[in-house]
């Protein structure tokens, strides 16, 4: 018998009327300097009051190959498009900006859908 938290979790997870999901990326640049971008397709706070900001417009399929339950893990991909606004955090340049001043080879990027 399942517990009544988990019932009420199932019930709200298989919801989807009036349900609005959203993605969110977790992007940790590292070089020249340490920056993490937050991002979804709408600026929200989650309930740990992390702000992502609003600067998606476009998350394609998520590429992962192998076998279904293989016991290997091969790396995933992504793609994703960026507005071209200027982020809080940045002073003058719109979010474009974060292509040329930083080094995007080698960042850890975390994806929530």
């Amino acid at each position: 018998m399942a517990s009544p938290a988990t019932s009420t979790f199932l019930g709200r997870w298989r919801r989807t009327q009036d349900v609005e999901r959203r993605a969110l990326v977790k992007i940790e640049l590292t070089d020249p300097t340490a920056q993490t971008l937050y991002l979804s397709h709408e600026t929200l706070t989650t309930p740990d009051g992390q702000r992502w900001d609003g600067a998606l417009t476009d998350l394609q399929a998520v590429e992962a190959p192998g076998d279904f339950l293989d016991d290997q893990f091969p790396a995933t991909s992504c793609s994703f498009t960026l507005s071209a606004q200027q982020l809080p955090w940045q002073t003058s340049s719109p979010s474009l900006g974060i292509f040329k001043d930083w080094l995007w080879i080698g960042a850890k990027v975390t994806l929530w859908l």
